[in-house]
């Protein structure tokens, strides 16, 4: 990445990159990069229909907060230093987790330490909480989208596709829990840090970013027994083709968009 993207179709053309990048390499980054273009495709949205406060501010919002995954991303296959969130979900793709877990480990990382970064950076010497309302408004979108990457997870997890039947809507609910709550602690953690004086300013991200950094290990090695013994064999259900599992979103994606455009 020569230079950070300056609109939303710019960062979505990176994350397409990298998605192909992904593809190529048979990467299980390329889980949670399906999901974040997915979302940022339903922001841009969103956007152009005007359902924000300040749709101008939420695209400098969104390209914002879109560039710390990007650079994190460029900077890991770089070699270069990562904060410890991003460390512990990029070096996931060593090890057999579930699609899932590939996914919440990248979530966590960018909604609980991204998120609030971003947010306390858009507003520094100006009201955090101007953009309450909108940074709130995008928890909808996310809800939205759940049933949608749902029912495409399910097409490479046959586990996955059969607890869904069994849990009819309770796993959704599950997940949408999930994202108020991770949505949530951001917001404060970007109020702490707006809050803060440049001198403890780093001293506050060091504090964040490890506790980021815990709830990823708990995501990668689940002390429970039960839980981790759930996960694995979630991930032993799954396609290991990880290439053509991430084909088989990224087509379902053109797909649909082509169908929107027809109507």
């Amino acid at each position: 990445m020569e230079k950070n993207p300056t609109t939303i179709v710019e960062v979505l053309a990176e994350m397409e990159s990298i998605l192909d990048s992904c593809i190529s390499n048979n990467s299980t980054l390329g889980y949670f990069a399906y999901v974040y273009f997915r979302t940022t495709q339903e922001i841009q949205t969103a956007i152009l229909e005007e359902r924000f406060e300040d749709n101008d501010r939420m695209e400098i919002f969104d390209v914002q907060f879109a560039n710390y995954y990007l650079q994190a991303y460029y900077d890991y296959q770089n070699g270069k230093a990562v904060s410890k969130s991003w460390q512990i979900a990029f070096d996931a793709k060593e090890q057999p987790l579930s699609v899932i877990q590939h996914i919440i480990l990248g979530m966590n990382a960018h909604i609980n330490l991204d998120l609030a970064l971003t947010a306390q950076a858009l507003m520094k010497d100006k009201e955090i909480y101007d953009i309450e309302s909108d940074f709130k408004k995008v928890n909808g979108i996310l809800f939205e989208l759940v049933s949608e990457v749902q029912e495409k997870l399910n097409k490479v997890s046959f586990l996955m596709r059969m607890l869904d039947q069994f849990a009819k809507n309770l796993d959704e609910a599950f997940i949408k829990f999930g994202i108020k709550t991770m949505r949530g602690l951001s917001w404060k953690n970007a109020v702490l840090l707006w809050s803060t004086t440049e001198f403890s300013h780093f001293n506050q991200f060091e504090i964040i970013d490890k506790t980021v950094y815990d709830i990823g290990r708990q995501i990668a090695t689940p002390k429970t027994k039960i839980l981790g013994w759930s996960l694995r064999t979630l991930a032993f259900f799954e396609s290991k083709n990880v290439a053509n599992n991430i084909k088989l979103l990224k087509y379902d994606i053109k797909m649909s968009h082509k169908t929107m455009k027809k109507h």
